[in-house]
Protein backbone atom coordinates (compact mmCIF):
# COMPACT_ATOMS: atom_id res chain seq x y z
CA UNK A 1 0.00 0.00 0.00
CA UNK A 2 0.98 3.41 -1.05
CA UNK A 3 0.61 6.12 2.07
CA UNK A 4 0.66 9.94 1.13
CA UNK A 5 0.63 13.04 3.52
CA UNK A 6 0.05 16.44 1.97
CA UNK A 7 2.00 19.81 3.99
CA UNK A 8 0.01 23.04 4.20
CA UNK A 9 1.24 25.36 2.66
CA UNK A 10 1.63 28.57 4.49
CA UNK A 11 -0.50 31.57 3.59
CA UNK A 12 -0.33 33.64 0.64
CA UNK A 13 -1.01 36.32 2.54
CA UNK A 14 -0.43 37.43 6.45
CA UNK A 15 -2.37 39.51 9.25
CA UNK A 16 -0.16 42.31 11.26
CA UNK A 17 -1.02 44.10 13.58
CA UNK A 18 1.02 47.46 13.32
CA UNK A 19 1.09 49.42 16.66
CA UNK A 20 2.39 53.35 15.45
CA UNK A 21 1.96 56.65 15.99
CA UNK A 22 0.30 57.85 12.91
CA UNK A 23 -3.08 57.78 11.34
CA UNK A 24 -2.14 54.16 9.96
CA UNK A 25 -2.25 52.52 13.31
CA UNK A 26 -4.46 49.36 12.17
CA UNK A 27 -3.95 45.61 10.99
CA UNK A 28 -2.51 45.05 7.64
CA UNK A 29 -3.07 42.07 5.36
CA UNK A 30 0.33 41.66 3.37
CA UNK A 31 2.23 39.24 1.21
CA UNK A 32 3.76 36.36 3.23
CA UNK A 33 6.77 37.53 1.49
CA UNK A 34 7.42 40.42 3.32
CA UNK A 35 9.70 41.21 6.17
CA UNK A 36 9.02 43.05 9.07
CA UNK A 37 10.65 46.18 7.39
CA UNK A 38 8.32 46.13 4.52
CA UNK A 39 5.19 46.13 6.88
CA UNK A 40 6.35 49.04 8.62
CA UNK A 41 6.81 50.75 5.09
CA UNK A 42 3.40 49.67 4.64
CA UNK A 43 2.35 51.45 7.48
CA UNK A 44 4.09 55.20 6.39
CA UNK A 45 6.68 53.83 8.52
CA UNK A 46 7.22 55.69 12.23
CA UNK A 47 6.16 59.16 12.89
CA UNK A 48 8.06 61.69 13.79
CA UNK A 49 7.53 61.07 17.32
CA UNK A 50 7.95 57.40 16.44
CA UNK A 51 11.53 55.13 17.50
CA UNK A 52 13.09 53.97 14.57
CA UNK A 53 15.46 52.13 16.56
CA UNK A 54 13.67 50.22 19.85
CA UNK A 55 10.79 48.77 17.52
CA UNK A 56 9.18 46.15 19.22
CA UNK A 57 8.37 42.52 16.78
CA UNK A 58 5.78 40.47 18.94
CA UNK A 59 5.20 37.31 18.48
CA UNK A 60 3.61 34.98 21.23
CA UNK A 61 5.73 35.46 24.18
CA UNK A 62 8.53 36.52 22.34
CA UNK A 63 9.95 40.05 22.07
CA UNK A 64 12.63 41.35 18.93
CA UNK A 65 13.94 44.70 19.18
CA UNK A 66 14.58 46.13 15.71
CA UNK A 67 16.73 49.09 14.56
CA UNK A 68 16.16 50.40 11.73
CA UNK A 69 20.00 52.14 11.62
CA UNK A 70 21.54 48.14 11.77
CA UNK A 71 19.27 47.36 8.36
CA UNK A 72 20.98 51.38 6.94
CA UNK A 73 24.36 50.01 7.56
CA UNK A 74 24.05 45.98 6.94
CA UNK A 75 20.51 45.39 4.40
CA UNK A 76 21.44 41.98 4.80
CA UNK A 77 19.96 41.84 7.90
CA UNK A 78 16.23 42.35 6.47
CA UNK A 79 16.50 38.92 5.37
CA UNK A 80 16.36 37.05 9.19
CA UNK A 81 12.81 39.10 9.55
CA UNK A 82 10.18 37.31 7.88
CA UNK A 83 6.60 37.72 9.39
CA UNK A 84 4.39 35.40 10.26
CA UNK A 85 0.67 35.27 10.60
CA UNK A 86 -0.65 37.73 13.51
CA UNK A 87 2.85 39.24 14.20
CA UNK A 88 2.70 42.44 16.28
CA UNK A 89 4.76 45.84 15.25
CA UNK A 90 4.81 48.30 18.08
CA UNK A 91 6.63 51.68 17.92
CA UNK A 92 7.00 53.65 20.85
CA UNK A 93 8.09 56.94 21.45
CA UNK A 94 11.68 57.61 21.04
CA UNK A 95 13.20 58.66 23.87
CA UNK A 96 16.42 60.47 22.73
CA UNK A 97 16.23 63.07 19.96
CA UNK A 98 18.96 64.75 18.48
CA UNK A 99 20.09 67.18 15.45
CA UNK A 100 23.15 67.70 13.38
CA UNK A 101 23.60 70.76 10.98
CA UNK A 102 25.99 71.98 9.47
CA UNK A 103 29.42 70.38 7.37
CA UNK A 104 27.92 67.07 7.59
CA UNK A 105 27.02 64.91 4.54
CA UNK A 106 23.36 64.21 6.18
CA UNK A 107 22.54 66.94 8.71
CA UNK A 108 18.83 66.09 10.33
CA UNK A 109 17.50 64.39 13.28
CA UNK A 110 18.91 61.64 14.83
CA UNK A 111 17.77 59.30 17.67
CA UNK A 112 20.22 57.85 19.87
CA UNK A 113 20.21 55.43 22.61
CA UNK A 114 22.44 53.26 24.86
CA UNK A 115 26.21 55.02 25.46
CA UNK A 116 25.94 56.51 21.89
CA UNK A 117 27.98 59.68 22.08
CA UNK A 118 28.47 62.50 19.90
CA UNK A 119 31.12 60.77 17.21
CA UNK A 120 28.27 58.06 16.65
CA UNK A 121 26.00 60.91 16.00
CA UNK A 122 28.88 62.25 13.32
CA UNK A 123 29.22 58.56 11.69
CA UNK A 124 25.31 58.21 11.41
CA UNK A 125 24.90 61.44 9.55
CA UNK A 126 27.46 60.20 7.00
CA UNK A 127 30.68 61.65 8.63
CA UNK A 128 31.97 65.85 7.91
CA UNK A 129 32.26 67.39 5.02
CA UNK A 130 36.04 67.93 3.45
CA UNK A 131 35.30 72.03 4.59
CA UNK A 132 34.45 71.32 8.24
CA UNK A 133 36.54 73.45 10.45
CA UNK A 134 38.69 70.72 12.53
CA UNK A 135 39.24 72.31 15.65
CA UNK A 136 35.31 73.08 16.50
CA UNK A 137 31.97 71.89 17.15
CA UNK A 138 28.74 73.46 18.95
CA UNK A 139 26.23 71.88 21.34
CA UNK A 140 23.20 73.82 21.96
CA UNK A 141 21.33 72.63 25.06
CA UNK A 142 18.60 73.33 26.92
CA UNK A 143 18.96 73.14 30.46
CA UNK A 144 15.99 74.51 33.41
CA UNK A 145 15.10 76.44 30.81
CA UNK A 146 17.79 77.99 29.45
CA UNK A 147 20.08 77.77 26.31
CA UNK A 148 23.67 76.81 27.29
CA UNK A 149 26.68 76.76 24.74
CA UNK A 150 29.41 73.58 24.70
CA UNK A 151 32.20 73.95 22.87
CA UNK A 152 34.77 70.85 21.84
CA UNK A 153 37.50 69.89 19.23
CA UNK A 154 36.17 68.10 16.70
CA UNK A 155 39.29 66.42 16.12
CA UNK A 156 39.25 65.19 19.65
CA UNK A 157 35.94 64.18 19.22
CA UNK A 158 36.68 62.01 15.81
CA UNK A 159 39.75 60.42 17.03
CA UNK A 160 38.28 59.57 20.47
CA UNK A 161 40.21 61.19 22.78
CA UNK A 162 37.42 62.94 24.04
CA UNK A 163 33.81 61.16 24.37
CA UNK A 164 31.07 63.85 24.33
CA UNK A 165 27.60 62.73 26.18
CA UNK A 166 24.69 63.77 23.86
CA UNK A 167 21.22 64.99 26.04
CA UNK A 168 17.65 64.83 24.46
CA UNK A 169 16.69 67.75 22.71
CA UNK A 170 20.59 68.63 21.79
CA UNK A 171 21.46 70.57 18.53
CA UNK A 172 25.11 70.03 17.37
CA UNK A 173 26.63 72.19 14.83
CA UNK A 174 29.89 71.57 13.12
CA UNK A 175 30.91 74.85 11.40
CA UNK A 176 32.43 75.32 7.81
CA UNK A 177 35.54 77.02 7.17
CA UNK A 178 34.65 80.55 5.99
CA UNK A 179 38.36 82.18 6.15
CA UNK A 180 38.84 83.64 2.93
CA UNK A 181 41.86 82.56 0.50
CA UNK A 182 44.99 84.68 1.27
CA UNK A 183 48.21 84.75 0.16
CA UNK A 184 47.64 84.81 -3.60
CA UNK A 185 47.89 86.91 -6.52
CA UNK A 186 45.19 87.49 -9.46
CA UNK A 187 46.59 87.33 -12.78
CA UNK A 188 44.15 88.64 -15.73
CA UNK A 189 44.02 89.47 -19.32
CA UNK A 190 45.83 88.33 -22.26
CA UNK A 191 47.93 85.17 -20.73
CA UNK A 192 47.67 81.58 -21.36
CA UNK A 193 46.56 80.58 -17.74
CA UNK A 194 44.71 83.62 -16.07
CA UNK A 195 43.42 83.16 -12.33
CA UNK A 196 45.05 82.84 -8.92
CA UNK A 197 48.36 81.31 -8.18
CA UNK A 198 50.53 80.81 -4.90
CA UNK A 199 52.17 84.24 -3.72
CA UNK A 200 54.56 82.17 -1.93
CA UNK A 201 56.10 79.87 -4.90
CA UNK A 202 55.65 83.26 -7.40
CA UNK A 203 57.17 86.02 -5.54
CA UNK A 204 57.82 88.31 -8.12
CA UNK A 205 56.29 89.47 -11.89
CA UNK A 206 58.50 87.46 -13.75
CA UNK A 207 58.12 84.25 -12.39
CA UNK A 208 54.02 84.58 -12.37
CA UNK A 209 54.34 84.89 -15.99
Amino acid sequence: SVSSYICPLPPLTLSVLIMNLNPLFRSFNISALNSAFNALSASGGPSQLGSVREIQWIRGDKKTLLDLYEFMVNPSVNADLALENNDILFVPVAQKIVSISGAVKRPMKYEIKGKENLNDLIVFSGGTNADARPDYVKITRIIEGEEKLFEYDLTNVLNGEQSVELKNGDRVNILSIKRPLENYVDIRGSVYYPGRYDLESNPTLSSLL
